[in-house]
Formats: structure tokens, C-alpha cells, sequence
């Protein structure tokens, strides 16, 4: 999955490095690469920090992503127990 999100400035937007960092965590568990992958639930809960006055992500643009991401894993049955990766696998 790859995101482009519209850049803010001068009203409310969601601060850069905390949703890059929050959607390297999503691309590893939707490779399966991740040591805990993420489950709907915590896509679902996540917050990130807001800027005002500083280039940031448009959030309705990055609320529409996490929607899109967590129907996507729980789509594929969420994070994977012990016996490793359910359903979430390689892009396609």
C-alpha cells in the first residue's frame, strides 16, 4: 500500500513523523515482516499528535487511510497467532 497525503499548514493537520512512523508498522504487517503485527483494533484506537502552524497530513485524509487499513486486516483475519502469518501475506 502506498499513501500520499495532502500536506497542511495553515489549519489543523496530523504530525508527519508520527503517522510515517505509525504506517511503517502497518506496511510490515501487511508484508509480514512485523515481530507483532498490528490488528484491526489497534488501527482502529491509534491517535497521533496534531499541528498547528507546521506542515502536516491532512487528517481526514490519513482517518480515510486507517478506515481503508483496518478493514484490510481484518479482511485478511487481523494479526496472526503462534502459528504464524493468517491471511496477511505479500502485496499483490
Amino acid at each position: 500500500m502506498q499513501w500520499d497525503f495532502t500536506r497542511t499548514r495553515l489549519r489543523e493537520g496530523y504530525a508527519i513523523a508520527d503517522v510515517d512512523a505509525f504506517l511503517a508498522l502497518v506496511r510490515s504487517s501487511l508484508d509480514g515482516t512485523a515481530a507483532v503485527p498490528l490488528t484491526p483494533a489497534r488501527v482502529r484506537e491509534q491517535r497521533f499528535a496534531t499541528v498547528r502552524l507546521r506542515t502536516g497530513y491532512d487528517e481526514d485524509e490519513v482517518d480515510a487511510a486507517l478506515d481503508e487499513i483496518e478493514a484490510r486486516l481484518a479482511a485478511r483475519g487481523g494479526a496472526w497467532g503462534s502459528g504464524g502469518p493468517r491471511g496477511l501475506g505479500r502485496e499483490t
